[in-house]
């Protein structure tokens, strides 16, 4: 299952905050048809998502195939100068 770190967690209820899809919604990761990711913020889970729920409640839904790809890894962010998240996903240690 995909870990979240503390950085993670705190990126993905303030998106979710600011989408309004709080307390309920989360990040979305799904796999793209050439391999990569695509990231969003939904309301709600796809219906065969894959749901992983922080201790402090960040959710993050992960399409099968990327919930596959994601098994035994860690969800981090990684904040730029302009105040953008950059998430990256590294394995667990």
């Amino acid at each position: 299952m995909l870990d979240i770190d503390e950085t993670a967690i705190s990126a993905i209820k303030e998106l979710t905050d600011a989408a309004g899809v709080a307390p309920r919604g989360g990040l979305r990761i799904a796999r793209t048809p050439d391999q990569r990711f695509d990231l969003s913020i939904a309301a709600r889970p796809g219906g065969d998502d894959e749901v992983v729920t922080s201790e402090d409640g960040a959710r993050v839904f992960l399409e099968p195939r990327a919930a596959e790809v994601l098994s035994e890894k860690v969800l981090d962010v990684r904040t730029d100068d302009d105040g953008r998240f950059h998430f990256g996903v590294y394995p667990k240690l």
